[in-house]
């Protein structure tokens, strides 16, 4: 599973038209201010986690909060949906961690995939 979407979805997303989204377009927080802000800001990942999701699912930015469920957003539940797969990528990409398949299955909301990037990232 880690081969097809590590070496084979890029590749069919960009047959697709698809790319990633432009590294500079995205919020950046420095790690400084990541540590910072775990302190008292139980999301600190989410300004980023939340423009990374407006952009691989094509949903606008205001209308995602960490409350927000996955399903209701148009992401099937489990690894084997695409938007999933394009989402956890881009989210492992951005924060340079790696989110096992078992761990991103269990993912229900925008603010659950913030948790995990803040205890991963923020070490």
């Amino acid at each position: 599973m880690k081969t097809f979407v590590y070496h084979l979805l890029p590749i069919f997303l960009l047959l697709l038209g698809c790319d990633r989204p432009n590294k500079s377009e995205r919020i950046s927080i420095s790690q400084n201010e990541r540590s910072a802000k775990v302190k008292y800001d139980h999301h600190a990942s989410f300004p980023e986690v939340k423009k990374i999701a407006s952009e691989v699912l094509d949903i606008e930015l205001d209308s995602i909060k960490p409350e927000t469920k996955l399903v209701d957003i148009g992401v099937k539940k489990g690894i084997e949906d695409i938007s999933y797969m394009e989402l956890v990528m881009h989210v492992e990409a951005e924060f340079e961690i790696e989110i096992p398949d078992n761990e991103a299955n269990k993912f229900t909301t925008i603010g659950e995939i913030c948790e995990y990037v803040d205890k991963k990232a923020l070490r």
